[in-house]
């Protein structure tokens, strides 16, 4: 017989998740609602762990480029983490009660970044500035599934999407810590 013979192994651990809440569904012990968001999550991880692995590469690669430590960049970069975190956490109600927020996120977003690009003289904070560019892209994607009309996040995807966002965060914070003095 020809073919490929796969060696026996243990069942993916998404599997093993994926069957494990299929049985506490059928079993009435977990909501309908885990089953239908364990895809989202897989997902939301996927684009998680690609961002970050941008941001990290971005820090890692240009290390050469970059201007000195400015305390006003830490102290916004800190500032729009709780401003982001806190409004993703505010998600789990229609996105129209948070127009303001949301506006006045952006518009702060919109301000860091330009105060950054400002800085950028013959490339020196190109670093920082792709790193803001990132961070304002996964808040943009956000916003705009949470404006779509009938969209209802999971409590666990708010939490899982907020960790996600400081962590990116607090990347840029780290970088800006990191800058010479």
């Amino acid at each position: 017989m020809t073919g490929i013979r796969h060696a026996p192994h243990a069942e993916p651990q998404n599997a093993v998740r994926q069957r494990r809440l299929i049985r506490n569904v059928r079993a009435g012990t977990a909501s309908r609602t885990a089953t239908l968001a364990a895809p989202i999550h897989r997902h939301l991880r996927h684009a998680g762990a690609q961002a970050l692995a941008v941001l990290a590469l971005i820090g890692f690669v240009g290390c050469a480029t970059i201007t000195a430590f400015d305390q006003n960049s830490l102290t916004a970069a800190k500032t729009l983490k709780e401003q982001t975190s806190v409004l993703i956490l505010a998600a789990d109600s229609p996105a129209a009660g948070h127009a303001s927020d949301i506006a006045s996120l952006k518009r702060a977003l919109a301000s860091e970044l330009a105060y950054e690009r400002g800085k950028n003289k013959h490339e020196v904070n190109a670093v920082t500035v792709k790193q803001w560019v990132t961070f304002i892209e996964q808040v943009d994607e956000f916003v705009a599934k949470w404006e779509a009309p009938g969209t209802k996040f999971t409590n666990q995807y708010l939490k899982e999407k907020a960790a996600l966002m400081e962590k990116m965060a607090d990347e840029i914070i780290r970088m800006e810590s990191g800058k010479p003095r």
